[in-house]
């Protein structure tokens, strides 16, 4: 039996009677933590706590996703301080900039093991599948105790566990515009101490859909005309089956999941282009187990293993989209042995995080005739100290990291974080964090397609101090943060006319922010913000780029929404606005401002075999073409019709 508090001050002293049953007695409740919930059996050892962090993190549950969402990456965007660079339509490749800081910059997790890899691109969020994922944590200051690694750029968590619910089957089907349909189910048993689960997915987008094409003169309105994009069509297949054995205070977890997915690639300027395309596919191979009780019912300890192969197939014989004439295979294998153990004592607990991995990266392109492949095995260790004082208001977090690579220096990062809590509404947060990232193999050696490598690419560093007020009862949840971020050697892609990559050292960046999230409950209506102004300031040798903003974000980016909810029936309107983008680090190319209207109505009804519901969404209501962060166009006015049932 384990014990759970809904509050952030979540002491230790709950947190040591969660995982030992002998130690009962020695509880001391005080003022400040929420009712306790009992739960059946314990949790892995390797679940994360959000609440418990010391630095600015924000959690998306299930509830949150809405039926246009066909990914990780449409959730995202609605974190303060989080935006989601596309490079266009449905399915084409998604990462995220957290503070202003590069994609490749953040690391992803799944269920706290690392997908970000040191052979691989920054993660494509487009990938990931919403209809395993229960919920995702967005850490914007470090990654907390239970993960490996931490990052300049910030740390997503996806947790793909089954919550346990009244419902043991689940159907999802939308149809939308361009082409758009998308049909999931999953399935979940359980028989005395097993639970399994079983999922399956589809997807596919015509992606025909009209843009405003700027004849390569973004300053210029006069020459814009009207286009409708060209060889874009995409197609992804999901599917997998999971299973988990709760022995006493034992959890034994295995998990298989494979994906392929096609992407047809425009050209750069929306040419007709015939048979050029990436396909994609993936296997992953998870097998974990955690206890709980050990040492006197002090210690909690997991041991995972992971196995991820990807493999994908670039053709552009006619050289395109890419640098040159293409009919590449990569392949990116990656093998992680993760350890974790968690030792609790009175007024404090103590983490360790031991992590082997193996990456291998291989590419063979029949055109080129070139052939080449890269690996590295390396070693990560995080340790950390949690103190609670002052009656559990008062959290101290001291964190420290290391990582080891064969024939290359050993980085370090650490942090002091700090919480406490004033009352049962305020509480306030401050860290000061070191962190660094190594050069992955995909920046260096390159892909001959998007990408070219880039050897001589030094490691980054970054120091970064932030602090948040907040203020949260049952009506109105308030967040006020700010951060300053200095990154020495930072890596930034840059792209050509035709977008065409290299990742560069450009020198030292200074970031700064203001990141906000206000929320509002009413009886029926509720209304909530989250937004941030962030600048930035590149301290380089090269002329060119020395005192300018670091391109990929928006200084200023907003998300307001206005709900009203009743009995059957929920509406709600979503307004994004985004400004200040320069496409290029010159400076010399801004992008158009973003400024997008969402409109949404839910029908929702029990009966007793389940509850259904149908929804109606419209995207872009007003039909506003835009571009990404790499001037690639993005659809205007959508819409997309969801029905679900679970039963």
């Amino acid at each position: 039996m384990w014990y759970r508090s809904n509050a952030w001050a979540l002491s230790l002293g709950v947190l040591f009677l969660s995982f030992s049953g002998s130690s009962l007695a020695q509880a001391q409740s005080t003022q400040w933590l929420a009712p306790v919930v009992v739960e059946a059996s314990a949790p892995p050892a390797w679940q994360t706590w959000p609440d418990l962090a010391t630095g600015q993190v924000t959690v998306i549950r299930r509830q949150d996703f809405q039926p246009h969402h066909l990914s990780v990456a449409d959730v995202l965007g609605t974190a303060p301080g989080v935006q989601v660079q596309s490079l266009g339509e449905t399915g084409s490749y998604r990462t995220v900039s957290i503070r202003g800081a590069s994609g490749i910059q953040a690391l992803v997790y799944v269920d706290g093991i690392l997908r970000s890899s040191s052979g691989g691109e920054a993660v494509d969020l487009s990938q990931f599948d919403l209809t395993q994922v229960e919920s995702i944590e967005i850490y914007r200051t470090q990654a907390p105790p239970q993960l490996s690694e931490a990052a300049i750029g910030g740390v997503i968590n996806i947790v793909t566990r089954p919550e346990a619910d009244e419902f043991n089957s689940r159907l999802a089907f939308k149809v939308g515009s361009f082409g758009l349909y998308e049909a999931s189910g999953a399935h979940r048993w359980q028989s005395g101490n097993f639970r399994g689960r079983l999922y399956l997915s589809g997807l596919t987008s015509e992606n025909d859909f009209p843009f405003l094409y700027d004849n390569g003169t973004p300053d210029n309105d006069s020459d814009n005309v009207v286009l409708r994009r060209n060889n874009a069509d995409y197609q992804r297949e999901q599917g997998g089956v999971e299973g988990q054995w709760t022995l006493g205070d034992q959890v034994w977890q295995w998990q298989w999941q494979g994906q392929r997915s096609h992407k047809s690639l425009p050209a750069w300027n929306n040419n007709d282009a015939i048979e050029t395309w990436y396909r994609r596919r993936e296997n992953q191979l998870r097998l974990g187990w955690a206890g709980s009780g050990y040492w006197q019912g002090r210690l909690d300890q997991s041991l995972r293993l992971s196995l991820t192969r990807n493999s994908g197939h670039l053709y552009d014989p006619n050289a395109v989209i890419g640098v040159s004439a293409n009919d590449s295979r990569d392949r990116f294998t990656d093998g992680r042995l993760h350890q974790l153990a968690v030792w609790y004592r009175q007024n404090s607990s103590m983490t360790l995080v031991n992590e082997l991995s193996l990456s291998r990266f291989e590419l063979s392109d029949d055109i080129s005739e070139r052939d080449y492949q890269e690996e590295r095995l390396s070693h990560s260790l995080a340790l950390t100290e949690e103190h609670f004082l002052l009656d559990d208001r008062f959290t101290l977090l001291l964190n420290g990291r290391l990582a080891n690579a064969l024939d290359e220096p050993t980085l370090w990062g650490a942090q002091l974080g700090g919480r406490y809590q004033w009352d049962a509404a305020w509480w306030l947060k401050a860290n000061l964090t070191r962190a660094f990232r190594r050069p992955s193999l995909f920046e260096q050696y390159g892909n001959e397609g998007y990408f070219r490598g880039n050897s001589s690419l030094a490691s980054e560093q970054s120091l970064t101090i932030d602090a948040a007020l907040g203020y949260t009862t049952d009506a109105i949840d308030l967040e006020l943060g700010l951060f300053s971020r200095t990154a020495e050697n930072a890596i930034a892609p840059v792209y050509d006319s035709q977008g065409v990559g290299q990742h560069v050292n450009i020198g030292d960046v200074l970031y700064q922010g203001l990141e906000w999230h206000l929320a509002w409950q009413g009886s029926q209506w509720s209304a909530q913000q989250s937004g941030a102004w962030q600048r930035s300031q590149v301290r380089s040798p090269i002329a060119l780029y020395d005192g300018r903003q670091a391109p990929g974000f928006y200084p200023l980016s907003l998300t307001s929404e206005l709900a009203w909810a009743r009995q059957n029936w929920q509406q709600r309107l979503v307004w994004r606005y985004q400004q200040g983008l320069y496409y290029d680090r010159a400076n010399s190319t801004t992008a158009p401002i973003r400024n997008q209207f969402d409109a949404h109505s839910q029908y929702r009804w029990r009966q007793p075999a389940g509850i259904q519901s149908i929804t109606l969404s419209v995207l872009n209501l007003f039909n506003d073409y835009s571009m990404d962060a790499t001037r690639k166009p993005l659809p205007g006015r959508q819409f997309v019709a969801a029905y679900s049932v679970q039963f």
